[in-house]
């Protein structure tokens, strides 16, 4: 939703945000993943650095493993981007409105070009709400 229209009731705003988010999510996914399986594969391979072109690699995942082979591991870290990003959605779309008739929340930050304070705020509990559920998935991700 645009932010500069009048939002009806908190939680069902939250709803729509966690909706697109998941959204945004799959479709951050579908078109994302094959790149990031390249560089992946790119990095696997530190012994060809400097060696091996991104488009040597492409080539290489076509020929060994089809098409399919840019999507290996998609579900996971799809079911993972669907996730945080509706949470961090929907986490700040639920203050971003329920702070709407607040006087104090409203307040516009000096020198920020009418910035409100309900903005900066929720975009930091979304940040850090999304930073706390998705932290424990990196560690272990990283740690494998």
């Amino acid at each position: 939703m645009s932010h500069g229209e009048k939002r009806s009731n908190w939680k069902k705003e939250a709803l729509i945000s966690c909706f697109t988010g998941g959204l945004f999510g799959a479709t951050n996914t579908i078109v994302g993943h094959p790149f990031d399986t390249v560089k992946t594969k790119m990095q696997a391979q530190s012994q060809h650095m400097g060696k091996v072109t991104y488009s040597h690699s492409i080539r290489t995942i076509v020929q060994q493993e089809g098409l399919t082979g840019f999507y290996k591991g998609a579900l996971a870290a799809g079911t993972g981007s669907i996730v945080f990003r509706a949470t961090g959605f929907s986490v700040f779309e639920l203050f971003f409105t329920k702070w709407e008739n607040s006087e104090s929340m409203r307040r516009k930050i000096p020198w920020s070009g009418g910035l409100e304070l309900r903005t900066v705020v929720a975009g930091w509990l979304s940040g850090s709400f999304r930073a706390v559920l998705e932290c424990p998935f990196e560690y272990i991700k990283v740690r494998r």
